[in-house]
């Protein structure tokens, strides 16, 4: 079974489903100083709003609590294609930022309209998409979702990547994903 090992200040609602390639030991951390480092290419706002919400978490127990369920079936609505469904669990001022693009940080993609759009062109370009769940964890309104993407791109080249999707949350709607994959490059040494 996998295990959580806290760090110096409190987390809480740490859950850890699968393992990673590293093994099945998670840190975790409230540190403010990593909690700014996970989406630098987002907006200057995006931060604060994400504290604020976190605050009145702390406060109010009907806030909708994100599990790694709530990422596994996102990822389930991926493997479906289902952009309605995907789109259904993001808030309406979402912002994506996918692992390639003109960017340091790649392509983002910012708004609801935005993001349902590079969804679609997404599920065109690769119609056979899958994404294999290598495992899911959640600490409080981060989540990861780790995952082997494979299918054919519409040109006919082969995909087969391993990356993984960092997501934020807030009143249990995805506010941020951040996806990173491993290049395949037989040359680098």
């Amino acid at each position: 079974g996998a295990v959580a090992q806290l760090g110096e200040r409190d987390v809480r609602n740490v859950e850890v489903r699968g393992s990673t390639p590293l093994g099945s030991t998670i840190r975790t951390s409230t540190n403010s100083a990593r909690r700014r480092s996970l989406f630098p290419a987002f907006p200057a706002g995006y931060k604060r709003a994400w504290e604020t919400a976190a605050r009145k978490r702390r406060m109010n127990d009907d806030v909708p609590a994100v599990t790694v369920e709530t990422v596994a079936a996102i990822v389930d609505a991926f493997n479906r294609h289902d952009v309605d469904e995907i789109m259904s669990y993001c808030a309406a001022d979402v912002v994506w930022a996918m692992a390639r693009g003109p960017d340091p940080w790649g392509r983002r993609f910012e708004g609801a309209a935005a993001v349902r759009e590079a969804l679609v062109e997404r599920f065109r370009s690769i119609p056979d998409a899958r994404w294999e769940d290598r495992g899911n964890w959640v600490s409080g309104e981060v989540g990861v979702s780790e995952w082997l993407l494979t299918g054919t791109a519409a040109k006919g080249e082969k995909i087969e990547l391993l990356g993984c999707d960092l997501w934020r949350f807030r009143d249990g709607k995805v506010v941020g994903k951040d996806t990173y994959w491993k290049q395949i490059d037989a040359e680098f040494t």
